[in-house]
């Protein structure tokens, strides 16, 4: 499930993973070093509408974040202050 879009940036691209997946609420990213800028994070819907968001502070290693009052298949969309973007598909179950 996992695809790219917007500027590509392969170190950006292959050192985060999200999990678990698919998930009963809570989520973890996990980044393989610590974050070297602020990265923008957006939960998006199937139909792309923006259902929550946060900001990934510069040296972080890991941001646990909570979709509880959702359900079903949302697109985890990061983005670096550079504009590199990385999305990732997270099934949310009931």
């Amino acid at each position: 499930f996992d695809f790219v879009s917007g500027i590509s940036n392969e170190a950006f691209e292959t050192n985060f993973s999200i999990y678990p997946n698919p998930t009963t609420g809570q989520l973890t990213i996990q980044f393989t070093s610590s974050t070297e800028q602020d990265i923008s994070l957006k939960v998006l819907d199937i139909l792309g509408r923006q259902v929550n968001n946060g900001l990934i502070q510069k040296g972080s290693s890991n941001y646990n974040f909570s979709i509880d009052n959702l359900a079903g298949i949302y697109i985890i969309q990061l983005t670096d202050s550079d504009g590199n973007m990385s999305q990732r598909k997270v099934i949310k179950m009931e």
